[in-house]
């Protein structure tokens, strides 16, 4: 089985992650193979995925969820640690395996 692989690093801002949206979106619909993105989103989905910290932004959530749906990618199960960075202080779970299988 073929199949597109794409490590990703999202940058740290809303504004900055836009790009990689427009990126991610583009090589989803130029490819006929399933696509598998993994890495450090540096976003998360849901209010869930982040513990302490800096307040989110509803933005930060929206435009990732707008992404998924967009590309018709949902999130893999994870087995582990529910937050995947932490500073010692804020929990988030920004590290994620989607996929369109």
């Amino acid at each position: 089985m073929k199949f597109q692989l794409v490590a990703v690093y999202g940058l740290h801002t809303i504004h900055t992650r836009l790009k990689l949206w427009e990126d991610l979106r583009g090589i989803s619909t130029r490819t006929e193979e399933p696509m598998i993105c993994i890495g450090d989103f540096n976003a998360i989905l849901s209010s869930e995925d982040r513990q302490l910290g800096n307040p989110f932004q509803k933005g930060e959530i929206r435009e990732f969820n707008e992404f998924m749906l967009d590309t018709g990618m949902s999130e893999l199960k994870s087995i582990g640690k529910t937050y995947t960075w932490s500073n010692g202080r804020t929990c988030s779970k920004i590290d994620k395996s989607n996929s369109a299988w």
